[in-house]
């Protein structure tokens, strides 16, 4: 469900524009990031005729191992997100143009990121 081009994606470790620096990032956080939780806690939407911005906080908690560390941490954020959704005008589907991490607030105990 993301556009095939002009893509963006702004996370805290850089930003990546198209599918494959999505993919590269993805494959990236899976092999990163365990027993993740995700919850959202709101969503604030302004929707057009073909796109809609969407304000969501959600409050993400994982784990990460570090080697050689002998442990795992916990990282516990609030990530307060836009997301720019468009709809193809030659299929109709909804696409995610843009998504950016407009920042992350950490919870009491969460190791850095």
């Amino acid at each position: 469900m993301v556009a095939p081009t002009g893509l963006e994606m702004q996370f805290p470790e850089g930003t990546m524009r198209g599918i494959e620096d999505f993919k590269h990032w993805y494959e990236t956080v899976t092999h990163r990031f365990f027993d993740e939780v995700h919850t959202v806690k709101a969503v604030e939407s302004s929707i057009g005729e073909q796109r809609a911005t969407v304000k969501v906080v959600v409050n993400w908690q994982a784990k990460i191992w570090d080697p050689p560390a002998p442990n795992s941490v916990w990282l516990g954020f609030d990530a307060y997100q836009t997301w720019v959704v468009e709809r193809s005008t030659s299929t109709g589907q909804l696409m995610i143009c843009r998504y950016v991490v407009d920042r992350l607030d950490p919870m009491e105990g969460s190791a850095n990121l």
